[in-house]
């Protein structure tokens, strides 16, 4: 009985340490600002009717154009336009400033919402790699990159229509 006590003490110590070791391991796993050129993004923002209420698309079509393109509901004038390359780098400074990459994959509130919002952004890089978020009625609490890059387009919009 001694001897199965011992063996008992071990395989719990052995269980133990193995989960401190991969504790410590999941909490140094940090998401890391992507490394590649930004060459789309896209946000989405709906309600329960059909259209979105508002969604912006901007990419790379080829290496000197860059596509701006905004519609939805709540938009007075919806357009798809060129725009300097310089839009596109501005966007992806802003993902980068504002630790968007640090957004979870999924926002959910903690109660259940019949009608409401949902939202939802994806990024592509040259490199192959790409951020995707979104949510349903929960938005992250530094959602203000989301809010940034939406003005900054908004004005793009305005200043880049011909």
């Amino acid at each position: 009985m001694k001897t199965f006590g011992m063996i008992l003490a071990a395989v719990l110590l052995v269980g133990c340490i193995a989960a401190l070791m991969s504790c410590k391991s999941v909490a140094e796993e940090k998401k890391q600002a992507p490394k590649g050129q930004l060459k789309s993004y896209e946000y989405t923002h709906s309600g329960t009717m059909a259209q979105p209420f508002r969604r912006y698309e901007l990419k790379e079509i080829s290496p000197d154009t860059v596509q701006l393109a905004i519609d939805g509901m709540s938009v007075d004038v919806a357009d798809t336009i060129v725009v300097p390359r310089e839009v596109l780098n501005e966007v992806g400074r802003i993902i980068i400033e504002s630790k968007m990459y640090e957004y979870k994959p999924s926002y959910r509130p903690d109660f259940e919402v019949l009608d409401g919002e949902g939202w939802h952004f994806f990024a592509a890089y040259d490199d192959d790699t790409w951020l995707s978020s979104g949510g349903s009625n929960a938005w992250p609490s530094d959602a203000a990159g989301l809010f940034t890059i939406t003005n900054y387009l908004d004005s793009c919009m305005v200043k880049y229509r011909k």
